[in-house]
């Protein structure tokens, strides 16, 4: 009887979700704030879902400068640094920097070669010592 009732008391510290602290990079899904505090989900690249906590204390970075929480858009890359909120069940995010995507580079296209004059990736120079005139296979003086 003992066994069940531990088990009972250990079912409300299993079923609570693992709070993330350090540091989490995910896309934002949503973001409300109301004056200088609010809530944001992310989610990462392995596709879990975090919810974490602001207020007027957390810094917003965007472009390495200073932003608001109301400058986030859906999408947008972010990196956050998260600590735990002993007034809150959710993680407290301290920082949220906005990571600005690179479109991948693109190759430049490769210039078309003139059929009348193909040219190549070479370069030679020199002096011409001896020029051979004649036939083919004839010998020379």
């Amino acid at each position: 009887m003992r066994f069940f009732a531990l088990i009972l008391l250990a079912l409300p510290l299993i079923a609570q979700p693992r709070t993330p602290i350090g540091l989490i990079h995910g896309s934002l899904i949503e973001c409300h704030s109301s004056g200088g505090a609010g809530e944001l989900t992310v989610r990462t690249a392995d596709d879990q879902t975090f919810r974490f906590a602001f207020d007027d204390k957390t810094y917003f970075e965007r472009e390495q400068e200073h932003s608001a929480p109301a400058r986030l858009e859906k999408g947008d890359w972010l990196e956050i640094v998260a600590d735990q909120s002993p007034a809150s069940a959710l993680s407290y995010a301290r920082i949220v920097h906005v990571i600005e995507r690179q479109a991948p580079a693109r190759l430049r296209p490769v210039a078309r070669a003139d059929p009348l004059f193909p040219r190549g990736d070479l370069t030679f120079a020199g002096v011409v010592k001896l020029l051979k005139r004649g036939t083919p296979g004839a010998a020379y003086p």
